[in-house]
């Protein structure tokens, strides 16, 4: 036996890595939608922080380590990586290194600008909705991701162009202001809910 092989045998074990947790990620919540490379769905997701190496992310069905993500958010964009740890506390996914100093600058200018919401955003009890395109009679389903007084994100599997008039199941009336891949887009309504008319129960 080589010198080499005895130092490498005599030497002690490196602890295991330890798996990511949310402590160790800049703390955010933003909303948003991803899909994997082998599923052709795109699904809720929530962006709750950020660290030199990627996302972390909240995710109503887990995806398989390794696994390609393609997320959307709103007022971020698109970003992509892989599934590189999956924990009880969400999913880490790994990002390029130089993409992220960029983006963590971002995402905290997002958070801590007073002037990105003309109003608070909230969560629906009933995300379930459906819209109509351009005055057609054809509904189309859709699930509420946030809304305000003024606007709403959407997600849904119809295509929607910026400028399109929208129309949703309680007659509520806007126009898509935004859109991404993966289905998701946002809509200003025509007329802002009043502050009596608005809570988390309001349906659209």
């Amino acid at each position: 036996m080589n010198i080499e092989a005895i130092a490498r045998a005599n030497a002690p074990e490196r602890p295991a890595e330890a798996a990511p947790s949310l402590a160790d990620f800049h703390a955010f919540r933003i909303h948003g939608c991803f899909s994997v490379k082998r599923r052709s769905s795109s699904l809720n997701c929530v962006l709750q922080g950020l660290n030199a190496r990627g996302l972390f992310l909240k995710t109503s069905i887990r995806p398989e380590v390794g696994d390609e993500i393609d997320a959307v958010f709103e007022q971020i964009g698109r970003l992509q990586g892989s599934t590189e740890e999956i924990t009880d506390e969400g999913v880490f996914v790994a990002m390029p290194p130089a993409l992220m100093k960029g983006l963590l600058d971002q995402v905290i200018w997002l958070q801590t600008s007073e002037t990105q919401r003309r109003h608070l955003r909230i969560h629906p009890r009933e995300p379930q909705t459906s819209i109509k395109l351009n005055g057609t009679h054809t509904a189309h389903p859709a699930t509420l991701v946030n809304f305000s007084l003024s606007g709403a994100s959407l997600k849904s599997d119809v295509t929607v162009q910026l400028g399109d008039k929208v129309t949703f199941h309680n007659f509520t009336e806007g126009k898509v202001v935004w859109a991404a891949e993966g289905g998701c887009f946002g809509v200003e309504f025509l007329r802002p809910f009043r502050p009596t008319e608005f809570s988390w129960s309001t349906r659209l």
